[in-house]
This record gives C-alpha cells, structure tokens and sequence, in this order.
C-alpha cells in the first residue's frame, strides 16, 4: 500500500497549463492534425456534456479569449500534444491571430455525444480532399483511446473500468485512515516530489495578486488586509492566496497548475491553503509535506466514488483535503481530523457546478473558507453526528453518501445547468 500511495500520487498530480477541459479538447485536435495533411476545412467534436460544461466560458492560457471552438483550433495549429495537458504552452500571438480567423469561418461544429461517460472528447479533422483524422479522449483528460484516419486505425486501447469517469483504484481499497497513517509514516525522501505542487500553484497565486484576473477575488482581499479592513491571519491569508490562483488560472494566465484529479482548481485548493497555513504557523518542512499528502490524497479518494467531472463543484471535495491539512498543521489526532472532514462535507456538499469560469474563485473562497471554520471545530472536538443528514459515524460512508448524491443524485441538476448554459449561446 506504500508504493501504491506514491504511485497515485504521481498519476493523478499533474502540471496542465489552463483549465483542463478545454485544454483535452486542445489535446485531442493536436493529436489528430499530426495524422492529415493540407487545409483544415474542418473540425467536428463530439463531447460530453459535462466537457462542454466547462469548457465553454473559461479562459484560454495566453489569449485572454475563451470558446470551445478557439480552444480546438488553437490545438490543431499550435498545440504540441507531446506536452501532455501542457499542449499549448508554446502558443504566440501570432497563433492566436491565426485561430481568431478561423473561428470566423465557422469551421468547428460542436455536438453533445449520446455516449455515457461524463469525459469524453471526440475530435475529427477534414481536409479540402475530404480526409480524415479523429482522436478520441476518454474518463481522463489526457487519456487517448484511439487514433485513426479515414484509411486506418492508428492506435486503440481498451476503455478501462465499468463506471465511466471514475480514479480506479487497481490494487487496494483505500481508507481515509490508511492515508491518515501513510501520511505521518512515509519516508519523507520517498514524496518530496509533492513540493513542486506548491511551486506551480503558489506562481498562480502570485500572479493573481499583480494582475488583474477575472473577478479579482484576491486582489480584492489582498487591498482590505492592506487598508486594515481584513487581518492578514490564519482564514484570510489562505483565503487570499488560493482565490487569487484561482482567478489567474480562469482568466487565461499563462502559467500552469499542478492539478489534483485532473483538475487544476481541486489541485490549487489542495495545495496552497495548507500551504498558506504552514507559512503562518512557521514549521518545519517536514509538517508540510505530510500536511500536503493528507490534503491531496483525500480528495483523490473521494473522487474515486464520486468520478472525476460530476454536478458537484470540485472545490468542496477539495475543501475536505484541506480541512484535513489544516487539522494536522495544528497538531490535531486523526479522530479530530475526522470530525473537521465530516463538518466540512456536511457544510457546503451540494454547491453544485455550472460550468468553468472566472466565478468558480468565488465557490472556492466558500470551500476555503468553510474549511477553516470546520477545521476549528474539529479542533476543538465538535463535528457533524452522524443522526444528521448525509454524515454518517463512518467516514467511508459519508464520503460515498456525497459520492452518491453527486454522481446519482444530482443528474438532473447537471442535465438542466447544461440545457441554461447552450440556451444562453442560441
């Protein structure tokens, strides 16, 4: 169970330059214009909608646009699909001029897939000859399942694990106490690769705090801790700090975040409020590391259940990691951990998600600070019973209670934000 610890951790945090879902769209044209020769007269896609959720009006890194079908073109003329979810790290004004054109053309046609998996991404290139090249992107965002043109198929895999979206557990089933031990046990040679998680998102949140991105939720923080309205402590440094990466992030910024689960915010609230608590409080390198393992790998677990794109906003599965990290920065037992992670859950489970943009910095300033406020009582030995709503005495089943409602429970919401959403766009 050692090794499978560190083995998840470096498969499920990864660096990705803009929000994910419309960068795996950016992927998957990338991937194909590698197989088609000539013009490109066009691009059709075939997406889930909990893609097109998100990708519709969140901001494309470099351009200060967004779009669906800027984020496709882009990729096919300038992405580099070597880079991962990094595709288009290396784009230039120039390329975006280019891409600008071509939108005006009308050239991508975007289609919801009647297929069931709640990440799927279909991408096909047409030249002027009629030719063709189509990748497919499934459950993961930077998970190629086929290749193929209009003559051959190139590559193909198996689509791995019966519920679509979901983190497969491969080898064990996982508890939060399993992870609560790991955590304080590992060597710490063994996951100091974690550290570059705060490196890139602490880089977002840097930039968030000198420019002026999106809703500018933590510049706005930032300027009332500086005219003395706001104090500069422990809920409201954290608070500035992640909000402002957040709104970097979804407003186009050209730096990447090392995401959690494949998504950039969930790695982003992951990380720097435990680490912002660990500036505050002083400690060792040590304690953040550790703080670091049970913030990230509680809400890999949870999304075990509850898969990787739901109705659920990720930023409140993320809040319970960080919940967690904060409990054990301020030398809390595992039982207090708990009750912090049951407040939390039993807090904010139900803000749902409609769509990646500039706004989610205000769903993760809730989650951010819903996470302090559960982390304290937790402290202080009050938690959620287990009489009371989807919390049950055992935290496995209240994670697979919010996993339910989320994924089941929830489909409805998901299908109408969706429906409000392309309503908007006619």
């Amino acid at each position: 169970m050692y090794n499978y610890f560190i083995k998840t951790l470096k498969k499920e945090l990864k660096p990705a330059l803009g929000c994910t879902e419309p960068i795996a769209i950016a992927l998957a044209t990338s991937k194909a214009s590698k197989y088609i020769d000539g013009e490109i007269v066009k691009i059709d896609l075939e997406l889930s909608g909990n893609i097109l959720k998100n990708a519709m009006g969140v901001g494309i890194p470099g351009t200060g646009l967004i779009g669906i079908d800027l984020a496709a073109i882009l990729g096919m003329i300038a992405g580099n699909s070597d880079k991962g979810l990094e595709v288009l790290a290396d784009i230039n004004d120039r390329d975006v001029k280019e891409s600008v054109l071509l939108r005006e053309k009308q050239i991508v046609k975007i289609n919801v897939t009647s297929r069931e998996e709640k990440l799927y991404i279909k991408a096909t290139l047409y030249n002027k000859l009629g030719e063709s090249a189509t990748v497919e992107i499934v459950n993961i965002h930077d998970n190629i399942v086929k290749i193929e043109t209009d003559k051959e198929i190139i590559f193909e895999k198996e689509i791995e694990g019966k519920i679509a979206n979901q983190i497969k557990d491969e080898e064990f089933i996982t508890t939060v106490k399993d992870i609560w031990d790991f955590a304080l046990n590992v060597d710490i040679n063994d996951v100091d690769f974690i550290l570059e998680g705060v490196k890139l998102n602490k880089a977002l949140s840097e930039d968030g705090l000198k420019n002026k991105y999106g809703l500018q939720v933590g510049l706005n923080i930032k300027k009332n801790i500086d005219n003395g309205f706001l104090s500069s402590d422990y809920k409201n440094y954290p608070l500035m700090m992640t909000t402002a990466a957040i709104d970097a992030r979804m407003d186009g910024s050209k730096l990447a975040a090392m995401s959690n689960s494949g998504s950039g915010d969930q790695g982003i609230t992951a990380f720097i409020p435990v680490y912002s608590m660990w500036q505050k409080l002083d400690l060792s390198e040590d304690k953040l590391i550790r703080a670091l393992l049970l913030s990230n790998l509680i809400p890999i677990h949870i999304k075990k259940n509850l898969g990787r794109l739901s109705a659920l906003c990720g930023a409140t599965v993320a809040g319970v990691g960080a919940s967690a990290g904060y409990v054990y920065l301020h030398e809390g037992t595992y039982e207090q951990m708990i009750k912090a992670m049951a407040n939390q859950i039993g807090g904010i489970t139900g803000i749902f998600c409609d769509g990646a943009k500039t706004s989610c910095s205000l769903k993760v300033a809730n989650s951010v600070d819903a996470a302090y406020t559960s982390a304290i009582l937790g402290l202080n030995d009050k938690g959620v019973s287990g009489y009371e709503g989807i919390i049950d005495d055992d935290i496995e089943k209240t994670i697979l209670n919010m996993a339910t409602l989320g994924s089941k429970g929830m489909e409805k919401v998901d299908k109408m934000i969706l429906e409000i959403m392309v309503a908007k766009t006619k």
